[in-house]
């Protein structure tokens, strides 16, 4: 494990580069957009097709923690927020 100076660094510009990711999306257009979506869409499906069973159960696993620590820290007015953009997605699935 790095020593925590390193981490330090490291989170820091993991926060920048994720702060000039979000600077970056707040301007592109609808079709940029849906472009850059897609292009996720199929790079992560190319991921997903080719891991191993314990790679897709590591991922799950890691997905079911950050969901769970997400949800442990929200306040009320969060959780509200999530549970009725849950219920549209249901209602227009």
């Amino acid at each position: 494990m790095a020593p925590p100076r390193k981490r330090k660094c490291a989170r820091s510009t993991q926060r920048r580069e994720r702060e000039r990711i979000a600077a970056s999306r707040a301007n592109e257009s609808s079709e940029l957009r849906q472009q850059r979506q897609l292009a996720d869409s199929e790079r992560t499906a190319a991921a997903r097709a080719c891991e191993t069973e314990d790679e897709r159960y590591s991922r799950q696993a890691a997905n079911a923690q950050t969901t769970a620590t997400a949800r442990a820290s929200e306040n009320t007015e969060e959780r509200c927020r999530r549970q009725a953009a849950d219920a549209q997605r249901t209602a227009t699935a």
